[in-house]
């Protein structure tokens, strides 16, 4: 909570829940659970809601809100039959206008509600609702004692691996009379989905509650540890990255320094074997003169650059090559046109010219007269 929090208990304890109104306005929220005796902003913008806060203002100062089913944010203009039936009552404090015809209530949780009408009549949404008493427990009982305070250490634990939350969170929490009002401060204050919010704020019963909660509690704060050590762990890949380019660097800018050439100093162990592909590759000796021209170029530049890669790959795509390797030629026509029908639907044109160089193959044995062949006018079979 970012608001003073004395200032908050004092204010909650001076509101009397409405007794005698059966009807209020009723404000769909998005992605949203307001959770009693919690007081937080809320951002309204559409025009239902806009009347909802005006009306509310204008008669009780207070409302219902209502989490809606779908809060995509294309989804502008929610039906009756899109609305949960449970929600919140809460009152409004403070209202803050903004550009745009925007406003920021600020509103304080009073009870749980349960919806038994919603109606839309003059471009706002009105509900009947009925308030839901939360079950008494014996907090004098061992068990209980022992489940609050193992809620309570969860909570506590979760705070310290969640960044985000400031450790006065838990100051306040202590400070605040009744489980049932711990364990709402605890759940506003959970980053967790909005189904498992929507679970907590239906629970009914105390000790129910404290047990759902301590169950999410867990999950989250699994889920914190892993992305901590997610974290951990790239960032020791960064450090080592970082450190081996610092490394290669001083020694380009020694070997500058020296004059002397890059095999003066030892290959790395990935190198050393992309060389030996080089040579068992076999090339031609001008692709071999290629391949060494880019792997001495590969061997300074630092292997977390955009570069390395580059030259990397095409160096195995030489590599890759079957230089010394062919297949006995297949110079039937007839097998040859069967196969390409086959196997290749339409394509008449490549196919016409695949049949013509293959019958210019079946006339002379001459490289060099195959491919002036080749790249020549197609032959017309017949």
């Amino acid at each position: 909570m970012d608001l003073d929090t004395q200032f908050i208990l004092d204010t909650l304890e001076k509101i009397d829940t409405p007794a005698d109104i059966s009807v209020l306005p009723l404000l769909p929220v998005k992605d949203m659970v307001v959770f009693p005796h919690t007081v937080v902003p809320v951002l309204v913008g559409r025009n239902s809601s806009l009347k909802a806060v005006a009306d509310a203002m204008a008669k009780y100062k207070y409302l219902l809100l209502v989490p809606q089913k779908e809060y995509t944010d294309d989804f502008e203009t929610p039906q009756v039959k899109d609305l949960h039936r449970v929600g919140t009552l809460v009152s409004i404090s403070q209202i803050i206008r903004l550009p745009g015809n925007l406003i920021k209530i600020l509103v304080q949780g009073l009870e749980f509600v349960r919806i038994t009408r919603i109606n839309f009549k003059d471009g706002g949404f009105t509900a009947k609702y009925n308030k839901v008493e939360i079950g008494n427990i014996n907090e004098n009982t061992l068990k209980f004692k022992a489940l609050m305070k193992n809620t309570l250490s969860l909570f506590e634990n979760y705070i310290k691996l969640n960044e985000e939350l400031p450790s006065e969170i838990m100051n306040n929490i202590n400070q605040v009379e009744g489980p049932e009002r711990k364990f709402y401060l605890m759940c506003s204050n959970i980053d967790t989905s909005f189904e498992n919010k929507l679970t907590l704020l239906q629970q009914v019963e105390v000790q129910e509650m404290l047990m759902k909660l301590s169950e999410i509690i867990t999950y989250e704060s699994e889920i914190l540890k892993f992305r901590m050590q997610i974290d951990s762990d790239v960032n020791e890949k960064v450090a080592q990255i970082q450190k081996k380019y610092l490394l290669r660097e001083q020694i380009r800018i020694l070997q500058e320094e020296l004059g002397e050439g890059v095999d003066d100093f030892e290959s790395t162990e990935e190198l050393e074997i992309l060389k030996k592909k080089i040579k068992d590759a076999k090339m031609p000796e001008q692709a071999e003169e290629k391949a060494m021209e880019i792997f001495n170029k590969l061997r300074k530049i630092p292997n977390i650059s955009p570069d390395y890669a580059v030259e990397s790959n095409y160096i195995d795509f030489l590599i890759q090559l079957p230089w010394n390797n062919a297949s006995e030629d297949n110079l039937n026509l007839q097998e040859v046109k069967k196969i390409l029908d086959e196997d290749h639907y339409d394509l008449e044109k490549p196919k016409d010219r695949i049949l013509d160089f293959i019958a210019i193959l079946n006339f002379t044995k001459d490289i060099k007269r195959q491919i002036i062949c080749f790249v020549g006018p197609p032959v017309k079979l017949h």
